[in-house]
């Protein structure tokens, strides 16, 4: 069905729907799914979608009042993409079933929006949260959903990355944190208030912040995956975060070419008690014995694209439990299987292993043996 600015169709019709509802990817599992563009109004423009909607996806440039979409008591899926995010602290009540919510500044850079401190406190069946492009510095107890099983943020503005950990105190509370390609350092807060002369009246007075991070710090976090990608970040800065055990971790891209000769990887991995880490696209050149120890824990290990020139050839035999290993695309030579494996009667429990895209071409029949 095609209204002036909404098209609306089954869920499992959506793959093979026009471009502009098809944009609406991650609602493939909703039932009725609806798609506006060109939103100015929410009365007047969503008029025509009907009531028991399961997904709802619009862009444009409008204000999300409160209780905007109360009027589908059945969504569990709402994507906002607009030029301006403004948003009511309770423009979320009555959304009772929400499972997903997605905002996101449409143009390029951060926007000049904050969001309320219990914008998403009220969304008890909320699981997955996706920010992009909101100006998040200096903002602080932006209170997260209970239930939480997934936050993305990206193209987010931030004066260093620890303080995330300041604008959402219950962040360790969320299983999978993934943050990318993010503005780091170049919009101080003195340049937010002076963006938004009201926000002091809006933010949690310090001493409840600390009160609430205090409290929640007392509590076992449940925090397990960490991904962070295309920005910068610094080894010291990862490890003054108050986390004390990850399952997984992966960096991307978060090191310049002649900084991180020297990044100690396994440091992470002894830090956080890893039992997956990822370190690629960080011009990562030598992977040695020396640092080993620290990664002892690791099951699968990522050094992919960081023009390694230099590996440990008893890797394997020093990290006993790896399972699986991704050294592909660097600048390796074979090494990983010496002579002296046989003489130590070692077995790996590796599974997997991806050396493509470096110098290893012909192998030996007798190579993995």
């Amino acid at each position: 069905m095609l209204t002036s600015k909404c098209q609306i169709t089954e869920g499992w019709l959506r793959p093979h729907t026009s471009e502009p509802l098809s944009l609406c990817l991650s609602a493939s599992d909703a039932g009725l799914v609806a798609f506006c563009s060109n939103v100015t109004s929410l009365q007047e423009d969503l008029a025509t979608v009907p009531e028991l909607v399961s997904a709802l996806c619009f862009s444009g440039s409008v204000v999300i009042y409160e209780r905007a979409f109360s009027s589908f008591p059945e969504l569990n899926h709402l994507s906002i993409n607009l030029k301006a995010p403004v948003i009511s602290p309770r423009a979320f009540l009555g959304l009772d079933k929400l499972q997903y919510l997605s905002i996101h500044h449409s143009d390029t850079g951060c926007s000049n929006s904050s969001i309320p401190t219990q914008a998403f406190h009220q969304l008890e069946q909320l699981q997955t949260l996706n920010m992009k492009g909101i100006y998040l510095t200096g903002q602080r107890g932006i209170n997260l959903p209970s239930h939480l099983k997934s936050l993305s943020i990206s193209g987010c503005c931030l004066d260093q990355f620890s303080e995330l950990f300041s604008i959402f105190p219950s962040l360790q509370s969320v299983p999978h944190v993934s943050v990318d390609n993010c503005e780091i350092g170049r919009f101080p807060h003195s340049l937010y208030l002076r963006q938004h002369p009201n926000f002091s009246s809006s933010r949690v007075p310090s001493s409840q912040s600390q009160e609430r991070t205090g409290l929640y710090s007392q509590n076992k976090s449940s925090l397990q995956s960490l991904v962070l990608s295309h920005f910068p970040l610094a080894l010291s800065e990862l490890l003054s975060l108050e986390i004390k055990e990850l399952d997984a971790l992966s960096l991307e891209k978060t090191h310049h070419m002649h900084e991180n000769q020297t990044f100690q990887v396994c440091a992470l991995a002894s830090h956080f008690s890893l039992r997956s880490l990822s370190f690629s696209l960080n011009y990562y050149k030598n992977f040695n014995s020396e640092e080993l120890p620290g990664c002892y824990s690791v099951e699968n290990l990522v050094l992919e694209d960081n023009k390694m020139e230099q590996v440990d050839p008893l890797l394997l035999y020093k990290l006993f439990y790896l399972q699986l290993l991704d050294l592909s695309g660097n600048n390796l030579y074979w090494n990983l299987c010496p002579l002296q494996y046989e003489k130590m009667n070692f077995n790996s429990q590796l599974r997997i292993l991806d050396f493509s895209g470096n110098r290893f071409k012909s192998p030996q029949s007798t190579v993995f043996s």
